[in-house]
């Protein structure tokens, strides 16, 4: 049996996160569901009523679970990405996923003015994660969670986070913690 990652994070802060043999999953908050990402063969919450959406592009696998339906390419204001990047270093020749997670996260810290940033490491993942608000255009400031993970035995590299309008942060939060506090990762993959 493989083990199962599942990643808990506590209101900004990240806490180490625990495994669990086997593919059993804890039961799901009530309102949301728990969703499977193949062929990645991992899960996320998805709150009820929200919607799911997954592409690839040239090789990375993108899982978007947002609060509006979207088409490809378009634009949402709450909602959770993930990104998963297999084989990061064959596909780049530069860096390995962990190396990779951790330099996308101290430059997000380094660009956003604020940005609090941390990191953690449970065997074969290191993960990395800040918190920032940013106006990507005139006068729609988004505040953003992000995570980036790197799976040392597979060289995947995950980057996840969920945002919305800094206006309707707080409210936004409490779902988005939620379906941070509990997403599961093969450590396989």
């Amino acid at each position: 049996m493989s083990r199962l990652l599942l990643v808990v994070l506590l209101l900004f802060t990240l806490a180490l996160p625990a495994l669990a043999e086997g593919p059993e999953l804890p039961p799901a908050p009530q309102g949301y569901s728990w969703k499977q990402l193949e062929p990645v063969d991992a899960h996320v919450l998805i709150p009820e009523g929200w919607h799911f959406r997954q592409e690839e592009n040239d090789g990375t696998l993108a899982y978007f679970v947002t609060e509006t339906a979207i088409e490809p390419g378009e634009l949402f204001d709450v909602g959770l990405s993930v990104n998963v990047v297999p084989q990061l270093k064959a596909r780049t020749r530069q860096h390995d996923a962990p190396t990779y997670a951790q330099a996308y996260i101290q430059q997000c810290a380094r660009t956003h003015a604020g940005a609090e940033a941390w990191q953690f490491e449970q065997a074969p993942f290191v993960g990395y994660g800040c918190e920032f608000t940013t106006e990507p255009k005139p006068g729609h400031e988004i505040t953003m969670y992000m995570l980036a993970l790197g799976n040392r035995q597979t060289d995947t590299l995950y980057v996840m986070w969920f945002e919305a309008p800094a206006a309707r942060w707080e409210d936004a939060w409490q779902t988005g913690r939620v379906m941070l506090q509990g997403f599961a990762l093969e450590d396989g993959f």
